[in-house]
């Protein structure tokens, strides 16, 4: 419910949702927005849950016009590695409050979107921020986000994702192993095509064809 000035007194309102096209510094886009409206005599209401969602709309629609990162992105991500976005900023070696103003009001610069976005399709690029910045950030974040760059990567490593690139295909490989906490013997065929994985109890277990 909100308040109608016109019939002085609160309606419950309706709502009405379109398509926009809106210009600004220069960007053409479209974004959805919702109108709400007095059931009783057709005025036009603005109920803040209303302004705040048709807001976040033109903020989101904005960035991807630029290219940045959205909002909605930078959650995903911060989910994904259960994460906070203070500790993420540090690991990045940015400001402390520089992700939580970002999921706010401040659109990040195409390097830090492009950075974001790295982290945000790559658990191995998390793998090695995390490792490279463990000391900016605790012990329990450090933990519960390896934690969570750790099942990504299980999930992310199958027999159809090994790329041609080996390095890349060994690196996983070690991860999981490290994650599981078992080594490579000296002499371990790692061909790709020889590598079987399965997963039974959260374990991982390598075998190789003879």
């Amino acid at each position: 419910m909100t308040y109608c000035h016109n019939c002085k007194k609160h309606v419950d309102y309706t709502v009405r949702e379109c398509t926009e096209d809106f210009e600004l510094d220069g960007y053409r886009f479209s974004a959805v927005q919702r109108h709400a409206f007095c059931p009783l005599c057709g005025e036009e209401l603005f109920p803040d849950e209303i302004a705040d969602f048709s807001t976040e709309q033109v903020h989101e629609a904005f960035r991807v016009a630029k290219g940045s990162i959205t909002i909605a992105q930078i959650r995903e991500l911060l989910k994904k590695y259960d994460i906070g976005a203070n500790p993420l900023s540090l690991l990045l070696g940015w400001g402390e409050n520089t992700v939580d103003r970002q999921m706010r009001h401040s659109i990040p610069d195409r390097i830090h979107a492009d950075r974001l976005k790295d982290l945000l399709y790559d658990p191995i690029a998390m793998y090695d921020l995390l490792y490279s910045g463990k000391d900016k950030i605790s012990a329990s974040a450090f933990r519960k986000a390896l934690r969570a760059v750790y099942h990504c990567i299980e999930n992310q490593t199958t027999i159809e994702d090994v790329p041609a690139n080996k390095p890349v295909f060994y690196h996983k490989i070690e991860i999981i192993l490290n994650a599981s906490g078992c080594s490579l013997s000296n002499g371990t065929d790692l061909n790709p095509g020889n590598y079987v994985r399965t997963l039974k109890d959260d374990t991982t277990e390598m075998a190789f064809a003879s």
